[in-house]
């Protein structure tokens, strides 16, 4: 007799019981056969969700100071629809994990640069399966600070003045992430006469008062 050979790969649609019914016809005799086949199911890895360019949660931009929020469900599928557990694999000390499921931060003007983050799902039956995240913090320019109170000397008339603010009396947090960032000086003289305020001057690059 001749061997009959079914081939099949169900996939995870096709949990279940399939019923066929086989017919074969040999000198005029007809024989039909039922056979029920049952696909069981097998539990699979959590898998990566693949974004497009135009909605890529896994390339964030955001500003300093700016809330970064996201819930890591949306990161990751499972065919399983089991109950997924996140983790936090790595990431910069301002990324925190929390309710086990969403991470979230506020970047300072320290943080602004690029950043990866390295989160992780697991059904708790395969082994995790991670994703990457990129984020680039961009810097917001900030207004100088007065790092010291200036206090000018008392002199004699008809005696030459000059004072020069050092680099501790002002401080520009761009400094530290833009090297080209460079402050300039400008004397403004308050509660004085027009002609008092001809008798000083300020190097706007260097800040000396003369």
């Amino acid at each position: 007799p001749k061997a009959l050979v079914i081939t099949a790969q169900p996939e995870q649609i096709n949990i279940g019981s399939h019923f066929l019914k086989i017919k074969s016809e040999n000198n005029s005799n007809l024989d039909e056969k039922n056979l029920i086949i049952n696909v069981q199911s097998i539990n699979d890895s959590p898998k990566q969700i693949v974004f497009d360019s135009d909605n890529n949660l896994l390339d964030i931009q955001l500003y300093q100071e700016e809330v970064y929020y996201q819930d890591l469900a949306d990161l990751f599928s499972d065919e399983d629809n089991n109950n997924l557990s996140f983790e936090l694999v790595s990431g910069p000390g301002w990324i925190t994990l929390s309710d086990d499921r969403f991470i979230s931060g506020i970047p300072s003007n320290d943080q602004v640069g690029t950043h990866t983050v390295i989160v992780s799902a697991s059904d708790n039956f395969n082994p995790p399966v991670n994703q990457t995240l990129t984020i680039n913090v961009l810097n917001i320019n900030d207004k100088p600070e007065v790092s010291n109170d200036l206090i000018l000397p008392s002199i004699e008339q008809d005696v030459t003045f000059e004072y020069t603010l050092t680099s501790r009396s002002f401080f520009d947090k761009d400094t530290l992430v833009n090297p080209n960032e460079q402050l300039t000086y400008d004397l403004l003289v308050t509660n004085s006469s027009d002609e008092k305020r001809k008798i000083l001057s300020i190097d706007k690059n260097t800040g000396n008062i003369s």
